[in-house]
């Protein structure tokens, strides 16, 4: 059996070392999938916030098998489609649980993330430039625009 790993993030959004083969057990309980789909599937289901690589992918895929909790079809173009087992499906629903409660409620922190970071990347390079010019003016007005910003944000955090 797996063991009891926790489904945490630390740093933001990285996954804990221990989450993926619960994870992959988890969304094998929808069905059978290849690597690739196992990788897009954690990624819907924890709304954007992880995908995988297939470096941690098909490790954990190997060692799962081993255990015996998926079974590995060969199909067309070298392609492995992987299954669960009766015993991996029983582990699955219980992780499935832990899996779904870890990532709930998180994707509005993620989408604002998305739309926000290109904003703020964006803001770099005109404040590279005014930074250039060396005039006071034009920075007393960057800062004081950047306060109220804050007091803006400040206000709507305590709406």
């Amino acid at each position: 059996m797996i063991g009891r790993e926790k489904f945490e993030m630390r740093g933001g959004f990285r996954a804990r070392r221990g989450m993926i083969q619960p994870a992959v057990l988890s969304v094998l309980l929808d069905g059978d999938k290849v690597g690739y789909e196992i990788m897009s599937s954690i990624e819907e289901k924890t709304q954007g916030m992880w995908r995988p690589s297939p470096g941690s992918i098909y490790p954990a895929l190997t060692k799962l098998e081993e255990k015996g909790l998926v079974t590995v079809t060969e199909e067309e173009g070298d392609k492995k489609r992987y299954s669960l087992t009766d015993e991996g499906r029983t582990i699955g629903e219980h992780h499935k649980k832990l899996f779904i409660k870890q990532f709930a409620n998180r994707g509005g922190a993620v989408n604002m993330q998305r739309e926000l970071r290109p904003l703020m990347m964006g803001l770099m390079e005109p404040l590279k430039k005014i930074g250039k010019q060396n005039n006071p003016e034009k920075m007393a007005a960057v800062l004081a625009k950047f306060e109220q910003l804050k007091k803006d944000l400040e206000e709507i955090e305590g709406e």
